[in-house]
C-alpha cells in the first residue's frame, strides 16, 4: 500500500526530464506534438511486450519440460520473456511513430523521441511495480529511471546505423539495453538473491550505470543540437534512408 501512495513522487524525476527535452531540446509545434504522441506510444507499448512475452513464455513452458536447470529458467525470464519483450517493444513504438509522422528525422530526433517512450513507459511499469511493492523498491525505481539509459544506448546505435547505412550498427542498439536491462532484472530476482546475496551488488552497479548514461544523455542532447551530423535528416517515414 505504502509503494502505491509514494507512486506520484517516484515518477517526477521521468517527468521533469520529458518537460526539459521539449522546453530545451524540441524547436518547433510540430515535433512538441510527436512528443505527446511518443510519451503515449510509451505507454502503449506494454501491449506489444505482453504480447512478445507471451510467446517467449510458451519458449519457457517448453524449457520446463525439458528439465532444464532452474538457473537457466531465471535467466531465460529476466533475459528474454521480460528484458528482451520491452527492448523490442520500445523499438517498434519508435517505428510506428516516425511512420504516422513521415516529417524527416535527425539521429539526435531517434535519440529524443526513443527517450520519451522510455518515460511513457516508465511511467506506467513504475504504476504496476508500485502496486504491492515496498517504499524502498518504489523509490529506487524513481531516482534512477533505467530506461532512459536504454533508451539512450538504443537510440545512439540506431541512430548511427540509420546515419551509415550500416545495419550492423542495430546490433548494439538491441543488444547493449538488453543485456543491462536483464542483468539487473536477473541480479534482482528473489530466487536469484536468495542463492547468491552478494549478487545485490551486481544490481547497485547497475542502477549506478544507469544514472550514468541519464548523464550522458543529458550532455549528448545539448551538444548535439549544435552538430550538423546529429540534426540532419536522415530519415524519412518508417525507416526509409532519405537519398542524400
Amino acid at each position: 500500500m505504502a509503494g502505491i501512495l509514494l507512486y506520484p513522487l517516484s515518477i517526477v524525476p521521468v517527468i521533469l526530464i520529458y518537460i526539459w527535452i521539449k522546453k530545451k531540446i524540441i524547436s518547433d509545434d510540430e515535433h512538441i506534438e510527436i512528443c505527446r504522441q511518443a510519451l503515449f506510444n510509451g505507454a502503449k507499448a506494454l501491449g506489444p511486450v505482453l504480447l512478445l512475452g507471451a510467446l517467449f513464455s510458451i519458449i519457457e513452458l517448453i524449457l520446463k519440460f525439458a528439465d532444464v536447470s532452474r538457473i537457466f529458467m531465471i535467466f531465460y525470464h529476466n533475459f528474454f520473456v521480460l528484458a528482451l519483450a520491452e527492448e523490442l517493444s520500445k523499438a517498434y513504438m519508435l517505428k510506428r511513430l516516425f511512420t504516422k509522422y513521415p516529417i524527416g528525422y535527425s539521429w539526435l530526433d531517434i535519440v529524443v523521441f526513443l527517450q520519451i517512450i522510455a518515460i511513457g513507459f516508465d511511467i506506467l511499469e513504475s504504476l504496476l511495480y508500485s502496486i504491492g511493492a515496498s517504499v524502498p523498491i518504489v523509490i529506487v525505481r524513481g531516482l534512477t529511471f533505467p530506461h532512459l539509459g536504454y533508451g539512450l544506448l538504443m537510440g545512439y546505435w540506431g541512430g548511427k546505423a540509420v546515419r551509415s547505412r550500416n545495419r550492423l550498427y542495430y546490433i548494439p542498439a538491441i543488444v547493449l539495453p538488453w543485456l543491462i536491462h536483464g542483468m539487473y532484472d536477473f541480479c534482482l530476482s528473489p530466487e536469484i538473491l536468495d542463492l547468491y546475496e552478494s549478487i545485490a551488488l551486481f544490481a547497485v552497479l547497475i542502477a549506478f550505470l544507469d544514472i550514468v548514461l541519464v548523464i550522458i544523455m543529458v550532455i549528448f542532447v545539448l551538444k548535439a543540437r549544435k552538430k550538423a551530423k546529429y540534426t540532419e535528416i536522415i530519415l524519412e517515414a518508417g525507416f526509409i534512408y532519405k537519398n542524400t
